[in-house]
């Protein structure tokens, strides 16, 4: 598929689903055959055999080679289906002819259209209406050519041809002619001759109208009707193409196979709702009238991507997406070869614009082998990039000590603290070191969590939570916890007390409980609350709520501060379940705004506010505060202003 960059909106959090599909139209059947028989329409069927010593109206016709042709028309098939031919979609149509004998195999059978008039009398009565001279006995009228001849008289543009080796000679069986090409023309044209059969076999018996056995020659046509609601997308040299869309319709389009020596270029026509035209497999928006598009083709040239995708035949100044096939423990390391035309070297997935040469490049590769060092431990080795690797300390050397943790490169070990650990390898060497110490005088235990031994009074001691198991959440640390520095973080630091000590990571399980706070028209899902919030950057007076929209400036500097307080949140959030009775935990927080014009880049900060200004009932201080930071009522100034 050749693609080319176009300039394109996007619109932020919408997700579009296209279905390629037409409107669906209604479709009737009817067989057409001069018949009484159950489930056929009656119709009159104009048939005949011309050759050049022998009158027609006989009930075997031979269309065999030379001047032996059969003329088959229904002549009353507009009347008998009752719509003006031009509002006609001829879905599929068969002639369907019994043959009675046949000879020869490997041999033709041809079915074309008639293009000149040989039904001068009413339907039913031409049969023996064509001279041996090819004249029309009525009006004494010679065919076109004065003879019958396929260059003059029939259309062999939407031939239909079947194999005599396949022809069924039998009374219970039809041989079946596709004709829906010939009968869609005679809709479209409004003109309707039959259709001539003809043969290179040396002998052919096909039963006609007047044939005893009633097994007389059918056609069956399904069509539907144009809605004159609907419009039609014409597409040539390529499909997609149908009568039967409506305004708004999304329709497929996709090109042809290009000609040797060629690749698709872009569709042409009435292309302003096509998707993208430089894309040969895309879509349209059909409009409230009927377009036609092309898809056209230019000189290809050859891209080979070696080690990569997006190879193919293209026209000078597609753009091709190009992706490189990295194996397992490789890195991609650069494009190679004709690469002008790349637009990043460095990226394994890119474009590359085409020119009016073939080209070659190639996607290239390094095995990533990094060195691990294990010093006082074993694990030293060659190891490739993202590979787990375990590593263990050695026993210590001397009476005594025991393993402390690793040291060194250790950002990518499981666990520091664990003589018998894994590092998964960096893109960069590595070196660890077992590092050892005597025990302190005071054990400091550790459930759920790593760093414990036996330490001195006042020793800072690295500790880490195990990880978070699925379905929970890290809570705090419990037990004697007095020392932890940061007792809610999962890797801190504990200062060890003068006695031993025993923690405990805590986790939570994590409740299906999201609060989603709004002022205005909240929906089920939503908790009303009320927002205070003021802006104030003007000299004069307090400002209205509504001015917080685009008015902030550059910073803080600039007196561009906006307040936002949802004082009645301690009332809308309880601390405890009400369900379980649990704590009320606050894994994430969220603050949303709408915004409105952004001009230039500009950093947007928000923190928390310190001090009071929410001196009133919820939603009666938006008008509450001075241009100068107090507050109107209690005259309360901020803390330090501004």
């Amino acid at each position: 598929m050749s693609l080319r960059t176009q300039s394109r909106t996007l619109a932020v959090l919408m997700t579009v689903l296209v279905a390629f599909s037409a409107a669906n139209a209604q479709t009737t059947t009817i067989h057409l055959q001069e018949s009484s028989e159950s489930g056929v329409t009656t119709a009159t069927c104009d048939d005949t055999y011309l050759v050049s010593t022998t009158q027609g109206s006989n009930t075997e016709m031979k269309p065999q080679v030379d001047s032996k042709w059969a003329a088959i028309a229904f002549k009353d098939m507009f009347t008998l289906i009752g719509e003006t031919p031009g509002d006609v979609v001829v879905e599929l149509a068969t002639l369907s002819l019994v043959a009675s004998s046949t000879a020869g195999s490997g041999q033709r059978v041809y079915c074309d259209r008639i293009i000149t008039d040989w039904l001068a009398n009413a339907a039913g009565t031409n049969e023996s209406n064509v001279t041996s001279a090819y004249t029309d006995d009525a009006n004494s009228t010679p065919w076109s050519g004065g003879g019958f001849s396929l260059a003059n008289d029939a259309d062999t543009s939407e031939r239909a041809e079947l194999e005599t080796g396949t022809w069924v000679v039998s009374y219970n069986v039809f041989n079946d002619f596709d004709v829906t090409d010939m009968v869609q023309a005679m809709f479209s044209t409004g003109t309707n001759y039959g259709f001539t059969v003809h043969s290179d076999a040396s002998e052919i018996k096909i039963c006609s109208s007047e044939h005893t056995s009633r097994h007389h020659p059918k056609l069956t046509i399904e069509y539907s009707l144009v809605d004159p609601n609907m419009v039609a997308l014409t597409v040539n040299s390529g499909s997609g193409s149908s009568n039967f869309y409506y305004e708004y319709d999304i329709a497929g389009i996709v090109a042809n196979t290009a000609p040797t020596g060629q690749a698709f270029d872009q569709w042409v026509g009435d292309v302003n709702t096509v998707d993208d035209v430089m894309d040969s497999d895309t879509f349209l928006t059909m409009p409230a009238y009927d377009i036609t598009i092309e898809a056209t083709y230019d000189t290809a040239y050859a891209l080979t991507v070696l080690s990569g995708t997006g190879g193919g035949d293209y026209v000078d100044g597609a753009v091709v997406s190009i992706d490189a096939n990295i194996p397992t423990d490789y890195i991609f390391v650069e494009w190679v070869g004709e690469v002008t035309g790349v637009d990043d070297v460095n990226a394994a997935s890119t474009t590359i614009t085409t020119t009016a040469a073939d080209e070659t490049i190639t996607a290239t590769f390094l095995l990533v082998a990094v060195d691990l060092t294990v010093i006082s431990g074993s694990g030293t080795a060659t190891y490739i990039w993202n590979e787990v690797v375990p590593i263990e300390a050695d026993a210590p050397v001397t009476g005594g000590y025991i393993f402390y943790k690793w040291v060194g490169d250790t950002a990518d070990l499981d666990n520091i603290y664990d003589a018998n650990t894994t590092v998964t390898m960096p893109l960069t060497d590595v070196t660890v070191t077992a590092t050892y110490r005597v025990p302190g005088a005071y054990s400091l235990t550790i459930a759920s969590g790593s760093g414990g031994g036996m330490y001195d009074a006042s020793e800072v001691i690295d500790i880490i939570a195990d990880p978070v198991m699925t379905g929970k959440a890290f809570y705090r640390w419990h037990g004697d916890y007095a020392t932890i520095d940061d007792r809610y973080a999962t890797n801190t630091t504990i200062t060890m007390p003068a006695g031993s000590a025993s923690i405990t990571a805590g986790f939570t399980d994590l409740l299906p409980s999201w609060v989603h706070y709004k002022q205005i028209d909240p929906d089920p899902n939503q908790t009303a609350v009320v927002f205070d919030d003021v802006e104030m950057n003007f000299p004069t007076g307090a400002d209205d709520a509504e001015q917080m929209e685009a008015e902030m400036g550059d910073d803080v500097s600039s007196g561009a501060v906006v307040l936002l307080g949802l004082a009645d949140l301690f009332d809308r959030l309880p601390e405890t379940d009400p369900n379980s009775g649990r704590d009320i935990f606050i894994l994430s927080a969220t603050l949303t705004f709408t915004t409105g014009n952004i001009v230039g880049d500009v950093t947007v900060a928000c923190q928390r506010v310190l001090t009071d200004w929410l001196v009133n009932d919820p939603g009666d201080n938006q008008l509450n505060v001075n241009s100068d930071g107090s507050d109107l009522f209690g005259g309360i100034e901020w803390t330090s202003y501004p």
